[in-house]
């Protein structure tokens, strides 16, 4: 990238708009497509494209945890999604988006991996995801962590039986006319929502050297020297945050940012289970055709030829709407969150709906 567009790039953040027209704290448009196979998404945000699959296997655990699954990530970059993406062994890019999935979906407890276990000491469950990045237009992070995400609530774990006890225990995986596969068991959905940080040419009038401008573009991401990773789950509590260096920030301006990821979490978690729902109303109706006749319905016209056939789309959400660019959260009065509503077409809602109301804050103190 040129010096010219570098300079550019931050001028119109600290102006409050972006190369895209967005403002810094808007986010991308997001939209999700689950495929035929069980486990299998196709997520896009904005530009950014990537796929995930998760798949399960019956294996022996592990000695220390005999009663405990096992949760697996893997992250690759596909040559045409970058041209600095190459194929062979993991890019250091990629391992680090693997640890960031490792204690973002595993290690914050997130799936119960005690209930993969089938026989104790004999067999579990392993759950491998595997995510592909098709197209990189910035912000891996928050795409592949959601597209995990919602790859592991799609997939539903074979029913079982076993015969037998201790070392002579017999599995028998069942076939889904038999037993109705069963979904991963989750304590919380944990979601990553990232910050990029940019250094100011001068202090601004709040005293502070650091732009912050929330989901950051491949273009965007060549300019900042740093960036933070805040992951909280459904229930507005913070999971993790991760920093990998670079550019400091204040403990102030770290607050702050986890706020207005607060803000961010529910939108991207309800277009999530949006299309969720929608596709366990499909596997409901698939499973009565099931106890019916014996045998799955014939795939829809729509859904011949490979094709993802659901799609769920959200509205960009824009937390800085209506406000000053230089405004500071820390300055805003008690009460500075309020209920707006439009007609528009938010997660959920046909055209011409009102979409349902969501909280934004006056401010933008970045």
């Amino acid at each position: 990238i040129s010096s010219n567009e570098s300079t550019f790039i931050v001028k119109a953040l600290a102006a409050g708009t972006r190369l895209d027209g967005r403002r810094r704290l808007e986010t991308r448009r997001l939209r999700i497509m689950f495929g035929e196979q069980l486990g299998s998404v196709e997520l896009h945000m904005g530009a950014t494209k990537v796929f995930a699959v998760a798949s399960a296997d019956l294996v022996e655990p592990y000695p220390d945890r005999a009663a405990e699954g096992l949760l697996h990530f893997h992250v690759e970059f596909s040559p045409m999604a970058a041209q600095s993406f190459e194929a062979g062994r993991p890019s250091e890019a990629a391992i680090e988006l693997m640890r960031l999935l490792e204690r973002t979906l595993r290690k914050s407890q997130a799936i119960d991996v005690e209930t993969l276990c089938v026989v104790a000491g004999r067999r579990v469950w392993s759950i491998r995801c595997d995510v592909t990045v098709l197209d990189h237009r910035g912000n891996l992070c928050d795409c592949t962590s959601l597209a995990a995400l919602a790859a592991l609530k799609h997939l539903r774990i074979p029913a079982v039986s076993v015969v037998g006890t201790g070392d002579d225990a017999t599995v028998k995986v069942l076939a889904r006319e038999q037993a109705e596969p069963l979904p991963l068991v989750f304590h919380h959905t944990p979601v990553a929502i990232t910050f990029g940080l940019f250094q100011a040419d001068a202090a601004r009038a709040d005293g502070r050297s650091v732009l912050v401008a929330i989901d950051p573009t491949d273009r965007e991401e060549l300019v900042m020297p740093g960036s933070l990773v805040v992951v909280l789950n459904q229930y507005g509590e913070l999971c993790g945050l991760h920093k990998p260096g670079g550019l400091p920030i204040e403990v102030a301006q770290a607050v702050e940012c986890a706020r207005q990821a607060a803000d961010v979490a529910p939108t991207m978690l309800t277009a999530l289970e949006s299309a969720l729902d929608v596709q366990l109303a499909k596997l409901a109706d698939e499973a009565a055709a099931l106890s019916r006749t014996g045998r799955l319905p014939p795939p829809r016209p729509a859904d011949r030829g490979g094709q993802l056939p659901l799609s769920i789309q959200t509205v960009p959400v824009d937390l800085a709407a209506g406000a000053e660019a230089k405004t500071d959260l820390a300055a805003a009065p008690e009460g500075a969150l309020q209920e707006s509503s439009g007609t528009g077409s938010g997660p959920g809602c046909a055209e011409g709906e009102s979409a349902p109301p969501t909280k934004r804050h006056k401010g933008a103190g970045f």
